[in-house]
């Protein structure tokens, strides 16, 4: 759906250049948009305000920039023109740091640039400029609300899948470990670390979205069960490289009991939710 969301919002570009009177450069429009569509509503959101920050100091900065060259840099100087241009890229990658907006540098960098460098000559290079910013803004606003509106994607079957898969390899950790093999959790930390990223991205969907699952929110809460469940698996590990004696024997049955008793917990929650393991 990104795919053809993407194409959407570009042909939606189009349109709004033609109702505009053919105002503009769509080809900026069809770019912020491109960009701005994401995998995910609260990511397209996160982007879009990135995008929209680095546009207005670019652009700002564009402006200034060219009324400068026109009052003190003769056209027959271009080198001059170029060092001023490649100089102010320095304070306009600090301005985005300082507001904490490191993403937004690019964006800022490309706008500045694309101002400066392309249409410096331009009769109107005010209209230019300000034609440049709206066609980025069209652009952001316009991928924003596509993804926004028509089928948006919903992060609770992506954390779905995850927790499936998630329970799938400790199960297989863990019968190994009960059966004396080396029981590699590696895998399923990677995987719990995919199901944290997942629950993340359904938490900030929810306040563009407004839909809630309640077993998601369960399964937020039992994250630390996981994350204690893996400890056992990866110190049970450690035990099983150390040489086998009487005295480490109670070490390794207290951990093969915990281990064991965890396991059964998230075995019980996942029975009472219905949720399948397979």
């Amino acid at each position: 759906m990104r795919i053809v969301k993407s194409a959407l919002a570009v042909f939606l570009c189009f349109v709004v250049y033609l109702l505009r009177g053919q105002q503009g450069v769509p080809f900026y429009s069809a770019i912020a948009a491109v960009l701005c569509m994401q995998p995910a509503v609260s990511n397209s959101f996160k982007v879009a305000w990135n995008r929209t920050v680095g546009t207005v100091i670019g652009a700002g900065a564009g402006m200034l920039v060219l009324l400068f060259e026109r009052a003190f840099i003769p056209r027959n100087l271009p080198l001059l023109q170029y060092g001023l241009v490649s100089l102010v890229i320095i304070p306009l990658i600090y301005v985005t740091l300082l507001a904490k907006k490191p993403t937004a540098s690019y964006i800022t960098c490309v706008v500045f640039m694309s101002i400066t460098v392309s249409h410096g000559a331009d009769v109107n290079p005010q209209l230019f400029v300000w034609n440049r910013m709206l066609d980025t803004l069209i652009g952001i606003a316009v991928a924003v609300l596509v993804n926004l509106l028509v089928k948006p994607p919903w992060q609770g079957a992506r954390v779905q899948k995850s927790r499936d898969a998630l329970h799938k390899l400790l199960r297989q950790a863990v019968d190994d470990a009960m059966e004396g093999a080396n029981a590699d959790s590696a895998v399923a930390r990677k995987e719990l670390k995919q199901l944290r990223s997942g629950i993340e991205l359904y938490r900030q969907e929810t306040k563009y979205l407004r839909r809630q699952e309640a077993e998601i929110d369960r399964l937020s809460e039992r994250l630390p069960l996981y994350e204690e469940l893996l400890h056992e698996l990866e110190d049970l590990a450690l035990l099983d490289r150390q040489p086998r004696s009487d005295s480490l024997q109670p070490v390794y049955d207290y951990h093969l009991g915990r281990l064991s008793a965890l396991y059964e917990e998230i075995r019980e929650e996942t029975d009472d939710t219905g949720v399948s393991e397979t």
